[in-house]
């Protein structure tokens, strides 16, 4: 696997080479594409560090093209950079990524590119989840208003996404819970688990990592709500449970 994804690297950098100067649409194109697989491998070999360098380099060489397939190369890298910091725990860096995503696009009316400003909501609102989290006992009053800022910026996420993502509904979930509305986080869970993007197994196990981030004496009666609603997903897919379970 770590072999393969070094040859990979090497033929990214390549063609990078070859073509880096290329003024034709279609070959610089080819080149933003090279750059951002050789981000996103870096990122799979836990090189979050090199992958921003190579997003930034995606962004000093495209940040200003006028093209649309370029401008949404340029919103899916600004948004691979924020996920690369969330790894680092730099919350406060990946928050002004996705602002300057919604900067940039937020007024987009193309659907590639409103999918990258609902990730870049989503992506601040995990953020401020987690913040909320990290202050959880010190300062509660600071943890509500992360959690008041988190629940704005996770529905800008769900207006923004023509099928919003289950990561975005399960955020919303675990905010509402936290905020002490449980009936609200229940109803999103739900919607997050039947969601066709990142729902099901997948959501599941992602908020089963995210409880172990900065984890708090809530999360523990979190994890039996999911767990209970897991159960009644599954179930339900095999077809012999209402999902509105109570």
């Amino acid at each position: 696997e770590h072999k393969q994804s070094e040859a990979a690297i090497t033929s990214f950098d390549e063609l990078i080479r070859r073509y880096g100067e290329a003024p034709e649409t279609g070959l610089r194109e080819q080149v933003a594409r090279a750059l951002i697989n050789k981000g996103v491998t870096q990122s799979k070999l836990n090189q979050f560090e090199t992958s921003i360098a190579t997003c930034d380099e995606v962004i000093r060489r495209f940040g200003e093209a006028p093209e649309l397939a370029l401008r949404e190369l340029v919103a899916l890298t600004l948004v691979s950079k924020s996920n690369n910091q969330i790894k680092l725990n730099q919350f406060e860096t990946t928050i002004a990524t996705c602002d300057e995503v919604i900067h940039r696009f937020g007024k987009a009316p193309e659907v590639g590119l409103r999918d990258q400003v609902a990730a870049a909501w989503n992506g601040k609102g995990f953020c401020k989840l987690l913040l909320a989290k990290a202050c959880w006992n010190q300062d509660p009053g600071e943890a509500q208003r992360f959690l008041s800022d988190a629940l704005n910026d996770l529905g800008q996420a769900i207006g923004h996404g023509p099928q919003p993502s289950g990561m975005v509904w399960g955020n919303r979930a675990y905010v509402r819970y936290l905020q002490g509305d449980a009936e609200g986080a229940q109803e999103d869970f739900v919607q997050a688990l039947n969601a066709e993007e990142d729902g099901g197994k997948t959501l599941y196990e992602a908020i089963l990592k995210d409880l172990d981030i900065h984890p708090i004496s809530e999360d523990t009666d979190l994890r039996v709500l999911l767990q209970r609603l897991w159960q009644a997903h599954s179930n339900n897919q095999q077809g012999d449970v209402d999902p509105q379970l109570t």
